[in-house]
């Protein structure tokens, strides 16, 4: 494209969309009649648009709609990878 000039113009790029990451979680429940559960799983996250905050809550929504009201003993949240040994190719 060029501009009024005749000099040609750099369009930028359309943005391109932010990756997601999955984060592995591990839960501990405690129901109001003492019974507790231990779950774990994986959830998806945008980063710079999903927070540690908004991911933990969106995982507590999700258990509160199968398990009901519980309090959270234990959360544990972190991205789902597992690094290579430092010199590994």
């Amino acid at each position: 494209m060029t501009d009024r000039n005749g000099q040609t113009s750099e369009q930028p790029s359309p943005a391109q969309p932010p990756s997601v990451v999955t984060f592995y979680w591990l839960i501990t429940l405690q129901h109001d009649n003492g019974l507790q559960l231990t779950c774990d799983g994986t959830m998806p996250a945008v980063p710079g648009t999903h927070t540690r905050m908004t991911t933990s809550r969106a995982i507590m929504d999700d258990l509160r709609e199968r398990h009901g009201t519980f309090t959270v003993l234990f959360l544990y949240l972190e991205p789902n990878e597992i690094s290579a040994p430092a010199g590994a190719a």
